[in-house]
């Protein structure tokens, strides 16, 4: 439809304005403003472009808690001429389109959340990159579960590596007495991550960051029992 009506009208915003003026629920005008701030993904031509942008809106829609691409359009528009609000706004594409954001941004809104960092390198395709940010992710939680389960703070045996210890002493836990083989085969994949020359591969990507994710399971599921005890 867009297609045709560019082929009638010759002009791609003229087409949209009339798009978002007859179906407001699903369309929004061509802005090149908006396209910026955006980051929309360029598209092999222009109409491909505008589907880019629209498809971009309504996932938006959610976000910003309204029922019409041409409400999210108006709300983008006013972001991109006030930069003060420029922070909070990738804030909101960090949770919702975080493959928009540069890495330096990407870094910056989601620092707290390494494991979500991790998924948006493995759908980028840069598997190191993403096991990088795995690893982290699972370091922190291996840490997090021996502090709850044990009661102590973290030690170093002279002996073994610090988070080979650590998954010693949370193996012999009952509550990771099925994890004996799996949590030893995600510290070698987490190493294969951080060295430099070694390969890693988007399988690799793939286990480190469902099991850093089933640690991140545990952990919270632990946090909010305890909460409830509390409560």
């Amino acid at each position: 439809m867009i297609r045709c009506s560019s082929a009638i009208f010759r002009n791609l915003s003229l087409v949209s304005i009339v798009m978002r003026f007859v179906w407001p629920e699903y369309y929004a005008i061509y802005s090149r403003p908006n396209l910026k701030v955006l980051r929309v993904e360029r598209g092999a031509n222009n109409e491909e472009e505008y589907m880019n942008y629209i498809w971009v809106l309504r996932l938006l829609k959610r976000s910003f808690g309204v029922e019409r691409v041409a409400d999210v359009d108006i709300i983008v528009w006013a972001i991109a001429k006030r930069e003060e609000t420029h922070a909070e706004f990738f804030r909101i594409l960090a949770e919702q389109l975080p493959e928009n954001l540069t890495p330096g941004e990407l870094i910056l809104c989601l620092h707290e959340n390494p494991l979500k960092i991790a998924q948006v390198y493995l759908r980028k395709g840069d598997y190191k990159t993403s096991g990088f940010w795995a690893s982290q992710a699972f370091e922190i939680y291996l840490k997090d579960e021996y502090r709850r389960l044990t009661g102590y703070p973290i030690r170093r045996d002279p002996k073994k590596g610090e988070l080979e210890d650590i998954i010693d002493q949370l193996s012999k836990t009952p509550e990771y007495d099925g994890w004996r083989d799996y949590l030893p085969s995600l510290r070698w994949r987490r190493n294969k991550a951080i060295h430099p020359d070694d390969e890693f591969t988007k399988v690799d990507g793939e286990a480190l960051i469902d099991g850093a994710g089933k640690l991140k399971q545990k952990v919270e599921a632990a946090k909010n029992r305890k909460v409830f005890r509390s409560k």
